[in-house]
């Protein structure tokens, strides 16, 4: 999951570029183009779109002189200063599927010797060392002529870029898409520690069966660590996902002192707890064990063959989410629910009407960048409880 940063902070800061990834497995950081970043051109009249320098923009759509165009996003886990990007096509056949390097071993051979082929691009993986590129920015000045462009290298030793890479220095220019809607533009910083240690306000009534909703996180997701529909669709509407991290107080509980007659002062909870849930489109979903495998995790609703609805999630992103609930006490375990037997005392003034119990919920929420809602998955945290007497 990653959180951005605007280009203009490392323009001013370079130093920064080689920061580590924030806290946390399979993060990293996304860089916007804003305007405190762009370079006037000639005369100062208009803003200069071509790349002289990295980072990447990754709300933008780049353009090679050869008419190329990509989507340039940091590599997970590596700093900025690495310049290691995957690099996605972002138009024509094969739109939103990754670039990948060619193998030594894969060289055609003609009657002039060997040559490279490249490969087809495909679906990303982001742990695929043949689907990373290392980009450098060059420049060479003669006495007649001045060249700029990018030199890329494979992270593989025995991998090679694709041709429009590695035959000359390509240049790169900028460019929005023709609906600004489907990139980010919004600076989000990930996990807020301290909202978080807080928990939400519990002075709500009884009445009410959850607290309002605390939004304590909030990342972005690229598209291709997201499964739903077709890559070429994905990186047209929504080719970044919001991901946010909310909290929320949840009954679990609910009793009158009608139904404790004889003994007033004490009320006996035994409630069943499921302390992991999940729904596609607001629809309520399991984890699909025979899709699912090392590399997808998919999240199907409950309903007849035919009107389920499902969704797939990198598994780095998922053990990023389990990572975030573990570290605060939610324990992962084969059981996926929980048996709360507690005996509870009231300890007020004169007579109670109402008790209830609350459980702690952390949720993630997964939305489109148009702000539709795909998938939540909720985490309870058995071990964080409130109760109230009316």
């Amino acid at each position: 999951m990653y959180v951005t940063r605007p280009l203009s902070f490392y323009s001013k800061s370079p130093d920064l570029l080689s920061v580590p990834p924030p806290e946390g497995p399979n993060s990293g950081y996304l860089v916007i183009q804003d305007d405190g970043s762009l370079m006037p051109s000639c005369f100062g009249q208009s803003k200069s779109l071509g790349i002289n320098d990295l980072p990447f923009p990754s709300n933008k759509i780049l353009f090679t002189d050869e008419g190329d165009q990509i989507l340039a996003v940091p590599v997970i886990n590596q700093p900025l200063s690495s310049n290691r990007y995957y690099v996605i096509k972002a138009h024509k056949k094969h739109k939103g599927e990754a670039y990948a390097c060619s193998k030594e071993e894969g060289k055609g051979v003609s009657c002039g010797g060997s040559y490279i082929q490249d490969v087809t691009p495909k679906p990303l993986d982001p742990i695929d060392i043949y689907q990373q590129f290392e980009f450098e920015y060059s420049m060479k000045v003669t006495c007649s002529t001045e060249s700029r462009g990018f030199i890329v290298k494979s992270i593989a030793p025995d991998g090679h870029a694709p041709r429009f890479l590695r035959n000359k220095s390509p240049t790169l220019i900028q460019r929005s898409t023709t609906n600004s809607k489907d990139f980010i533009y919004e600076e989000v910083n990930g996990l807020n520690s301290s909202l978080r240690e807080q928990l939400p306000d519990f002075n709500f009534p009884l009445s009410r069966g959850a607290s309002e909703p605390v939004c304590v996180g909030k990342w972005y997701c690229p598209f291709m660590f997201i499964h739903e529909g077709k890559l070429k669709d994905q990186i047209k509407y929504s080719a970044y996902y919001e991901m946010t991290l909310e909290q929320q107080w949840e009954r679990i509980f609910i009793t009158d002192s009608s139904y404790n007659q004889g003994n007033n002062n004490k009320v006996m909870m035994d409630v069943v707890v499921r302390t992991q849930e999940f729904a596609v489109g607001g629809k309520d979903a399991v984890i699909d064990e025979r899709t699912s495998d090392n590399k997808v995790v998919w999240f199907q609703t409950i309903g007849s063959v035919g009107e389920q609805q499902s969704v797939g999630m990198n598994k780095l992103i998922v053990e990023r989410m389990l990572w975030e609930q573990e570290r605060v006490g939610w324990v992962n375990g084969k059981e996926k629910q929980v048996r709360m037997i507690r005996d509870e005392e009231y300890g007020g003034i004169g007579w109670w009407a109402r008790f209830g119990c609350y459980v702690l919920v952390e949720r993630f929420v997964l939305k489109r960048i148009d702000g539709t809602v795909i998938l939540t998955c909720d985490f309870k945290h058995t071990h964080q409880i409130k109760t109230n007497w009316e």
